[in-house]
C-alpha cells in the first residue's frame, strides 16, 4: 500500500478478496507506513510475515544492503511464509 489512506469501503472490498483466495500472510514494504496494512492483516485474520524490500535497499548493516541480499531476504521472507502455511 502507498502512503495514500485507502477508503473504508476500499479496505472492505480487499478484506473480502482476501478471504476469498484464502491468502494467509501479507508482507510490509519498506518504503511504506505499516499502520494500514496491519489494521487490515488484524481484520481480515491473516498475519504480517515481514518486511519486504522493493524500491530502496536497508542501511548497509540490514538485512538488504546489497540487490543480492535484497533478493535473499525477500525470497527467504516469501517461502518461510508459504511453507508454514502449507504444513
Amino acid at each position: 500500500m502507498n502512503e495514500a489512506e485507502p477508503s473504508a469501503a476500499a479496505v472492505a472490498q480487499l478484506i473480502r478478496k482476501i478471504r476469498a483466495e484464502g491468502i494467509t500472510a501479507v508482507f510490509v514494504e519498506n518504503l511504506s507506513n505499516p499502520v494500514v496494512l496491519q489494521r487490515l492483516a488484524a481484520d481480515a485474520g491473516v498475519r504480517v510475515r515481514g518486511q519486504l524490500y522493493s524500491d530502496a535497499l536497508s542501511a548497509p548493516d540490514g538485512p538488504a544492503s546489497t540487490y543480492e541480499t535484497m533478493f535473499r531476504h525477500n525470497v527467504e521472507l516469501l517461502v518461510r511464509a508459504m511453507h508454514s502455511e502449507s504444513a
